[in-house]
């Protein structure tokens, strides 16, 4: 049996696999390769991969079932609480030429993420940029929760240390539409934290993306 980290990661490459995630569909094509080489790794990871698939099959869809639904950040935190819709990252459309324009704008760069976030992997791109700015230490990151009340100041520390998407999908159904937009910039800050760490000695990639850092062998 794979260590709960590999069926994690195996679990999160099946489910991105069918809602169109081309990334993940690649790294398991390429899993597949490798096991067909003789790779003993990849052989392991192709059968947890096969044997997830098989004992979760995917749901159909009928008239008499409800379809998959995925939260939406709003674009302003007085935007009302969310509709949920069947819009999966890899349904959303492409980010714009200049949408993430102000995202270094300490006045500006709530909106700028939470905006971001309804477009194609916004918030990576906006994490991406947020790191080349001023470094995020803790201190930084506590500066920016002084900014806030203390309910939101909370879920933006919360998102902060919990960044990736399973945890925004764990978290985002039980919060009303404020809620998701500092879950959502909070989750920026963390994702380009980690940015930031790669670049110091000694970094691993998989600090940043487990998935990463199993292919690159960590």
């Amino acid at each position: 049996m794979p260590s709960t980290s590999i069926a994690d990661q195996v679990s999160a490459l099946v489910r991105r696999s069918r809602v169109g995630d081309e990334n993940a569909m690649a790294m398991i094509y390429r899993v597949g390769q490798e096991a067909r080489k003789g790779n003993p790794k990849a052989a392991r990871a192709a059968a947890a991969i096969e044997a997830y698939a098989k004992a979760n099959p995917p749901t159909p869809l009928s008239i008499d079932m409800p379809k998959p639904v995925i939260a939406d950040p709003p674009v302003a935190a007085d935007a009302g609480v969310v509709v949920w819709q069947d819009n999966a990252e890899a349904r959303k459309p492409p980010l714009p030429r200049g949408a993430l324009q102000g995202v270094l704008d300490p006045d500006h760069f709530c909106d700028v993420i939470a905006g971001a976030a309804r477009y194609r992997f916004g918030v990576d791109a906006a994490a991406t940029v947020l790191a080349t700015g001023q470094p995020l230490t803790r201190g930084a990151i506590e500066s920016v929760a002084e900014k806030f009340d203390e309910k939101p100041a909370k879920i933006f520390l919360y998102g902060v240390s919990r960044c990736t998407q399973d945890d925004w999908e764990r978290a985002a159904p039980a919060m009303n539409g404020d809620g998701r937009y500092y879950l959502v910039v909070g989750q920026c800050f963390g994702r380009a934290r980690r940015l930031q760490a790669l670049r110091q000695p000694g970094s691993r990639i998989g600090a940043y993306s487990k998935v990463a850092g199993w292919e690159l062998g960590e």
